[in-house]
């Protein structure tokens, strides 16, 4: 007996193994992505955006797939955020959905 199916060319694999298309795996990938998107986006100097689509990947997330490297990675983009910027209103927002 193998352990994956035989004829699977062209199928949707989330289908042949009975996962739903879209799994915690692929929300994770696809908001660690976004994150290290918002990453780029703080390095060119847009702390503010950086801070909001990180929000936003993250609040998309059920709050079960907030945790792990999804969460390192938007802490990481938060340390990485200068002190003198921690008032305002994306970066506490961002601070806020890492606290909870």
């Amino acid at each position: 007996m193998t352990p994956y199916p035989i004829n699977t060319v062209g199928a949707d694999p989330a289908a042949t193994y009975g996962r739903p298309p879209y799994g915690s795996h692929q929300l994770n990938r696809r908001t660690l992505l976004t994150i290290n998107a918002a990453a780029c986006c703080h390095h060119d100097g847009d702390t503010e955006q950086a801070c909001r689509r990180t929000v936003d990947a993250l609040t998309a997330l059920p709050a079960d797939c907030r945790s792990g490297l999804v969460h390192r990675r938007a802490l990481d983009l938060f340390e990485a955020i200068p002190a003198q910027h921690h008032r305002e209103r994306a970066v506490r927002q961002l601070q806020d959905v890492l606290a909870a």
